[in-house]
């Protein structure tokens, strides 16, 4: 635990979050380590009337004088990442905060990968954000809304020691192997979207989420000590001076307290039951059934025969809109069942064009049960086993049996129910992508207007289509995606967003844009490839696409665009093969890409002009040009140190990446 305070110092109580204190043989007081460092200079009253923002700066602090000593350090936001960025900007935006930072961006080839993430966080975030004046100093920031690009990034100048704190909510450290000595979490609790009740939840971190955290300090081969400390930042008291704030912050803080005490219990129990481990599928199993009996009176010898034939949209018509009704909740939770047992039949039998029996769906299922988790974490619970067998071949069996529409629903990739729904949308799209011949050569607004126009195919379903939080910023945000859309891809004089309500720009161009859309255009042009493949199992190849698929290059670089936020696939091209650290660098190599491709066909078709073989043949003439245009080394006598006394030794500059010779 981090204990910060007014006007001092912090300090670092010791605990094992094993219910016990950590003494001293002989002591009275827990073991405690003073920091050495400076108090944080007096903040303004306005800033010291929130604790949580007197904390969040503490913490700031902190780690701006432990760098000093060669920390990497994650400071762990679980709440509003957009108002701890602006806290910090503000912060060290004062004379006092900005003499204790000591960051100097490196030089060589480490420089150049600075200046690029340097380059994109200004491109993708703008030149007055709040995450390109972090890392000016220093500071990587992540989140799960950043766009993936300049995320890849901000994990490079983490993993390259180029910026030795990172402010990141937990989707950094997900999955991440990251180097961190020190992780620092101000707050205990975090803010989440619930998609059922459709508003803001505040929720306890979980013993889970507070386990892969702390995992994350200290990891042997990823940091200098294989021991790293995780720091919960707590107030020891109260930052306010105002005579009516007072009560409200201590309430905070015996609030504050009380949530470490409760993770520190929940450690603790949950250690003792650490045999009893529940298993995804098993709980949406129980989920269905304890519904199942609770809302349509299902007996328990009745369930197992229900459960095969009764189709989710019998259970409620609002099956797959995301309704919150107790039934609609029902009917989704079996379409997902559907939707893990479709994939498992259709995984096998894509390489089997014979019919399968009822006993070789069975047997096929048993075996994938065996296989999963579940069949470990539930081992004396045999009625689920059974539950999955009998809901899977009533899929293949009795609610979806024409093995074609198997296949398209797979191939599309939602559950079956909202598949269903996108089959009828899925033509129209289709449509939409093979009218985009002339997509090489349309101007920005155009070409964006095909994005529009495929956007408001899905936009109102609630199932495929787009989806906000019931906030007002987000409600506005949907009434007006053409504009976010334009931003998104980088349509000529479109308005930004402001620093603030960046986030909230992001969010939806995540949520809606590259995940939605990009994933109703991925399902079409999948499903056209297979259609058109002799083997649909084949690896898609750049020479055969078009002809197998009948579609446009636009089909093929539709989803990407939407990854690397631009309307221009050369410019997506050029990002990814990193010949270009922008955007507008992308854009102004096209000129030379169009007067190659004109000298080698004087009248190329639209399609051309974004043909990805071309792209990468302009590419291949670049490396002959620079071959070609290298001076002839002209012979040298070799020379001889006749003094080797004076070559010293051979070291390893940090600094400019490189070896040297002292």
């Amino acid at each position: 635990m981090l204990e910060t305070a007014t006007n001092a110092s912090g300090r670092i109580l010791l605990d094992l979050m094993n219910g016990r204190p950590l003494y001293l043989r002989g002591e009275e007081d827990p073991v405690y380590l003073p920091l050495r460092v400076a108090p944080m200079p007096q903040l303004r009253s306005q800033w010291r009337n929130s604790l949580n923002r007197f904390n969040t700066l503490s913490v700031l602090w902190t780690a701006l004088h432990l760098v000093e000593e060669d920390q990497r350090i994650l400071i762990s936001v679980a709440q509003e990442p957009e108002q701890t960025m602006r806290w910090y900007k503000e912060a060290l935006e004062l004379p006092a905060w900005q003499a204790i930072v000591n960051f100097t961006p490196p030089r060589g080839r480490r420089g150049e990968r600075f200046d690029e993430a340097r380059a994109a966080c200004q491109d993708y975030c703008g030149a007055d954000s709040f995450e390109l004046f972090l890392l000016e100093r220093g500071i990587a920031t992540s989140h799960g809304q950043m766009p993936q690009r300049l995320r890849r990034l901000m994990v490079e100048m983490i993993d390259q020691r180029i910026c030795p704190i990172t402010v990141a909510t937990a989707t950094l450290t997900e999955g991440v192997n990251l180097p961190f000595d020190l992780i620092f979490l101000t707050s205990l609790k975090r803010t989440s979207w619930d998609p059922v009740e459709e508003e803001q939840i505040i929720a306890p971190l979980s013993t889970a989420e507070f386990r892969n955290l702390a995992g994350r300090a200290g990891r042997p081969g990823a940091s200098r000590g294989i021991e790293g400390l995780t720091l919960v930042a707590l107030p020891r008291q109260i930052s306010t001076t105002a005579t009516a704030s007072r009560p409200i912050q201590r309430r905070q803080l015996a609030t504050l307290s009380t949530e470490y005490d409760q993770l520190r219990d929940a450690l603790v129990i949950e250690e003792r039951d650490a045999d009893s481990v529940p298993s995804p599928l098993a709980m949406l199993l129980e989920l269905i059934w304890d519904r199942a009996h609770r809302l349509l009176q299902v007996s328990p010898d009745d369930f197992l025969n229900w459960l095969e034939a009764t189709a989710p949209t019998t259970v409620s018509a609002a099956a797959g809109t995301g309704a919150t009704d107790p039934r609609a909740r029902l009917a989704d939770a079996m379409d997902e069942l559907d939707g893990l047992a479709l994939a498992a039949v259709e995984e096998l039998q894509q390489s089997d064009t014979a019919a399968m029996s009822r006993a070789q769906i069975e047997a096929h299922l048993k075996s994938v049960w065996e296989r999963t988790f579940s069949a470990t974490a539930t081992a004396q619970e045999a009625w689920l086993e059974q539950a999955f067998i009998r809901r899977g071949s009533g899929v293949v069996t009795q609610l979806y049996p024409d093995r074609a529409e198997r296949t398209r629903l797979y191939q599309f990739g939602f559950t079956p129910v909202i598949g269903r729904r996108f089959e009828g949308v899925a033509t129209a799209i289709l449509a939409e992508i093979s009218k985009a011949v002339n997509y090489g050569t349309a101007s920005p607004e155009e070409r964006i207007d095909v994005f529009e126009r495929i956007g408001d195919l899905i936009k109102d379903d609630r199932g495929y289509g787009f989806r906000v939080r019931r906030t007002d910023t987000d409600e506005r945000l949907l009434d007006r995606w053409n504009d976010v859309l334009g931003w998104c891809l980088n349509e000529p004089d479109v308005t930004p967003p402001a620093p603030d309500q960046l986030r909230s720009w992001q969010r939806f161009v995540a949520d809606n844009l590259e995940y939605r859309l990009g994933m109703a255009l991925g399902a079409v042009v999948a499903q056209a490839w297979s259609l058109g493949a002799a083997d649909p199992l084949a690896i898609p190849s750049l020479s055969d696409w078009k002809a197998t698929t009948g579609l446009p290059w636009f089909g093929f670089w539709a989803r990407e665009l939407l990854r690397w936020g631009t309307h221009d696939p050369f410019i997506a091209f050029c990002l990814s093969q990193g010949l270009a650290k922008t955007r507008d660098e992308g854009a102004n190599r096209r000129a030379d890409f169009n007067r190659w491709l004109t000298s080698a066909e004087p009248a190329p078709e639209p399609d051309a002009f974004i043909d990805p073989q071309r792209f990468l043949e302009w590419q291949r003439s670049l490396a002959r040009k620079a071959t070609e245009d290298k001076p002839t080394a002209q012979f040298e006598p070799r020379r001889v140190c006749r003094r080797p006394q004076l070559l010293r030794g051979r070291g390893y500059d940090e600094q400019d990446d490189e070896q040297v010779f002292t």
